[in-house]
């Protein structure tokens, strides 16, 4: 163990598990969409992490349909990818719509929350970091983007 341990250090294995969680990803991002002169009092939320060596990301999202009303979801990013000229890319799955934000993921694995259905419209997001803003392009077959670039604020 000891010796595949040097020699991943060595063959510098670690500093390319490091490279995966860019620091200035890390944490909490907010978009808020333009609402007549202002913006929404909530938005889009983004939560980027790093677990053993590797970037892993939460989408807290909503839903806006009209007459219908205002759904929040929360979903696990899939296809998630940094790439070495600091390019993120993700995709928002399937993900099922709830009349309150939920607070956790756990809180929708294990069904706490009433459902009020599901859209299985993905997005597919891809952007950089931008004078400390990440600015992502958005795209979806069934135009669920908040808009096609969106601009997330670092949060708390």
């Amino acid at each position: 163990m000891a010796i595949g341990l040097i020699l991943l250090f060595l063959t510098g294995g670690f500093a390319a598990r490091e490279a995966d969680c860019q620091r200035g990803l890390l944490g909490a991002w907010e978009y808020r969409q333009r609402a007549g002169e202002g913006y929404d009092t909530e938005g889009e939320r983004l939560e980027l992490s790093c677990i053993r060596g590797s970037l892993h990301g939460l989408y807290f999202g909503l839903e806006r349909e009209g007459e219908h009303g205002l759904f929040y979801t929360l979903v696990e990013l899939s296809n998630l990818k940094l790439g070495s000229n600091g390019d993120l890319a993700f995709t928002v799955p399937d993900r099922g719509l709830f009349h309150q934000r939920p607070k956790d993921l756990q809180e929708v694995k294990q069904k706490r929350l009433t459902s009020a259905g599901f859209t299985r419209d993905t997005l597919r997001l891809h952007g950089r970091l931008q004078e400390g803003n990440l600015v992502l392009a958005c795209r979806s077959t069934g135009h669920s983007c908040p808009e096609d670039l969106m601009l997330f604020r670092k949060g708390e």
